[in-house]
């Protein structure tokens, strides 16, 4: 008989005792605090967090206005990206929650997995995306940039000209061959994001569908979380621990965590469902609901940008080489 392997299985405990993850969906219409709130998360820094912001929305504005809140700016690993002749934001974004250690060139957006595919290794970064863990919190802004270059990716595999492509129909379900397609591949990429051993908070903006009788009368109107399409904006629900809707109303700012019949997709598993003024949620409130211990403790830093470069070795460096290879 051939030697049978066992397998441990972990204790309950084992688990309590791991720092748990939260996936949190922050959604709404442009300035109404999304990106404020989610900027909140570089105040946990000094609570032992590493801060990985990736920007395809050009919110830089909107964090230089808050930067002066904040310690420890230098600990974020922030990457602005940008989809234009290469495709950027979508082999960047499944690299990382992939935990695959990849190369990234910031000055063309290009994405390479191999480094024997490297042809000009200095113009690259290694990001050691494998480095990621339950001390990390990763910020996408936004999860609607994401979406847009799923449509790009769909776009291309399908030689579409540019203007040829009607996304809105494809959103509504009205290009029922390519449909599947772009559900299938995002569903993918959530169920990634999901059980990423890291907390994640993801922002996106609204598609509103109204439906309307034959007099051309809105007998229905929904607010979705824009994503790629109608079925997975309805499904997104089941992949975070929280879904947020952000709106403004005369000049306030509300966070809504209670479920709607007009906005499709609000609600979460401990966080209580009501309406909270924007001062009165934040994500260390979050955190703290889902066990998080915000004592302090040591900057927790994964050095996910790593230089490849070999430093030179030094003589008593190549001195111990030599003996030991004499020995």
């Amino acid at each position: 008989m051939g030697g049978r392997v066992s397998a441990r299985a972990m204790k309950l405990s084992e688990y309590l005792n791991k720092k748990p993850v939260v996936k949190v969906l922050c959604f709404g219409e442009g300035k109404t605090g999304k990106t404020t709130f989610v900027t909140d998360v570089f105040n946990l820094i000094d609570k032992g967090y590493h801060i990985i912001y990736i920007d395809c929305d050009k919110s830089m504005n909107i964090i230089f206005n808050q930067a002066a809140k904040f310690k420890h700016l230098d600990k974020v690993d922030y990457f602005q990206l940008r989809d234009e002749q290469h495709i950027t934001i979508l082999p960047f974004v499944n690299a990382l929650i992939s935990k695959c250690d990849f190369y990234y060139n910031e000055h063309t957006g290009e994405v390479v997995n191999d480094a024997r595919l490297l042809k000009n290794r200095s113009q690259f970064t290694c990001i050691h995306a494998s480095r990621i863990d339950e001390h990390t919190i990763i910020i996408l802004d936004s999860l609607t940039a994401f979406a847009e270059s799923m449509f790009n990716k769909l776009r291309e595999k399908q030689l579409y000209v540019m203007g040829s492509f009607d996304k809105d129909k494809l959103y509504n379900g009205q290009v029922q061959q390519y449909y599947g397609v772009l559900s299938t591949e995002f569903f993918e990429f959530l169920d990634r994001l999901s059980n990423l051993a890291a907390s994640v908070f993801v922002i996106s903006h609204t598609k509103t569908v109204e439906r309307k009788n034959k007099a051309g009368e809105v007998i229905e109107r929904k607010i979705y979380p824009l994503s790629t399409t109608i079925n997975a904006s309805e499904a997104l629900s089941k992949y975070f621990d929280e879904c947020l809707y952000f709106y403004s109303r005369a000049g306030k700012y509300y966070v809504s965590a209670q479920a709607t019949s007009e906005v499709c997709g609000i609600g979460g598993r401990q966080l209580e469902p009501k309406i909270y003024q924007s001062s009165e949620l934040t994500p260390s409130i979050i955190l703290q609901k889902y066990n998080h211990r915000l004592n302090e403790a040591p900057i927790h830093d994964i050095k996910l940008i790593e230089s490849e470069t070999p430093e030179p070795a030094s003589s008593s460096v190549i001195a111990l080489t030599s003996n030991k290879l004499t020995l």
